[in-house]
């Protein structure tokens, strides 16, 4: 089957519910946001679509778990081998298991839970496919602007190529002044081709993850809105509401009811299974009978015990399990603000220098025009100011990643966007 056009995603994408999930508005005229393409992946991911169908299975499990046997219809013919009879003799019986359903309404809370873990399950797994694809966004646009930033540094270096060669004529400035500039222009050509590699790379990436074709053109815009500061977010707060907002803690509690359901439903199963059958027939001496049996059937080897072992050794594993996960998630939850925050307090820094040598490189454009600095005074300065945004650029890349991971760690949408992309490159 091929993928589905972009046009077709952009259609599923309103559709799209999720818990996690803010809802925005959707303008494929304007280029793919990175909230969009988390609407996106969540519609169109190939892998969740195959998931999808896991929730179908559970929910006729549902069913199948509150139905009762049937009853049993028997019926035979018996020939005389010998003797006087003459007759052909029949019976014909019907037995029902009057207890067939004993332990039925347990298992069916129990393929509920299922169930509901699986719902849940699910869920977690579009919310990271969600968190993922926005983070390929964020670093598709993000090289996309360090390919631009380091493009503009190659053309500034070539445009006082010229003037530092006739520098170089007047012996003003050394020939290793010259040599050390041609190096510089080697590396930020390498560094602007390899951003554009990283940006094709990821576009790709992006495509697969979305289930878009290779053809389908593609266009990438910022989300609007502020970042949070991260020192004002509680994270006992965030802490607290782990067990509401992680799917997966849910999915896990969930699946920990059902397992402590299956302990109950293979309790009851170690009652002994009553038949109840009525029969009647016809022997070969021409005589008709009917009657009435119960059967009981004996717990002498007792395999229900297995089975009841089993399920309790399945429901500690559950909970322990849920439990372990619980701890991680505690502790994903105080690393990842830990590493925000710092990474806020040196993106800030990162600004503050970019600002700094802006104001330099101003000061030192006016001593140039007034012909009380040289070329290569001003080289100096505009190069630092283009090692400052690139810093900065690269800071915000990397909060833009822990702020998706702690939003991943707390199960909570904090933040559309981080701030920072284009500010970075003023």
């Amino acid at each position: 089957m091929p993928p589905a056009t972009l046009a077709e995603h952009w259609l599923r994408a309103r559709d799209v519910e999720h818990p996690l999930l803010v809802p925005c508005p959707l303008d494929p005229t304007d280029g793919v946001s990175p909230m969009e393409a988390a609407l996106l992946a969540v519609a169109g991911n190939p892998e969740l679509q195959a998931a999808r169908a896991e929730l179908d299975v559970a929910r006729v499990e549902v069913l199948a778990a509150g139905i009762l046997p049937n009853p049993e219809l028997s019926a035979g013919v018996v020939a005389p081998l010998y003797g006087d009879d003459t007759l052909a003799g029949f019976s014909l019986g019907l037995g029902w298991e009057i207890n067939g359903g004993r332990g039925g309404e347990a298992r069916t809370r129990a393929r509920r839970a299922e169930e509901e873990s699986i719902r849940l399950d699910l869920a977690w797994r579009e919310w990271q496919v969600a968190q993922e694809a926005r983070q390929r966004t964020f670093d598709v646009l993000a090289e996309q602007q360090r390919r631009d930033l380091l493009r503009a540094w190659a053309d500034a270096i070539q445009a006082r190529r010229a003037a530092l060669d006739a520098l170089l004529d007047r012996g003003l400035v050394d020939r290793w002044r010259v040599v050390q500039m041609q190096r510089l222009a080697d590396d930020v050509r390498v560094r602007a081709l390899e951003a554009e590699d990283n940006f094709a790379n990821g576009e790709r990436a992006l495509r697969a993850l979305l289930g878009v074709a290779d053809e389908a053109p593609l266009a990438f815009v910022a989300d609007p809105g502020p970042e949070p500061d991260a020192d004002q977010i509680d994270a006992g707060a965030l802490l607290e509401g782990l067990d509401a907002h992680r799917l997966d803690l849910k999915a896990l509690a969930a699946l920990t009811q059902g397992a402590e359901a299956d302990t109950q439903a293979a309790i009851a199963q170690r009652f002994p299974p009553i038949v109840l059958s009525v029969s009647g027939g016809r022997d070969t001496a021409g005589l008709y009978t009917g009657g009435v049996d119960a059967t009981i059937g004996l717990p002498i080897a007792d395999s229900g015990r297995l089975g009841v072992e089993r399920q309790s050794a399945a429901h500690r594993r559950a909970v322990g399990r849920a439990e372990a996960q619980r701890r991680l998630a505690r502790l994903a939850v105080t690393q990842k603000l830990t590493e925000v925050r710092g990474l806020q307090a040196r993106r800030a820094l990162a600004r503050q220098i970019v600002a700094e040598r802006e104001a330099e490189l101003g000061q030192v454009q006016t001593q140039f025009d007034a012909a009380r600095l040289t070329v290569a005074d001003l080289a100096d300065a505009v190069d630092t100011v283009f090692e400052a945004r690139l810093a900065a650029l690269d800071l915000g890349q990397s909060l833009q990643h822990a702020w998706l991971e702690l939003e991943i760690a707390a199960g909570l949408l904090l933040t559309y966007r981080l701030e920072g992309h284009a500010d970075d490159m003023r």
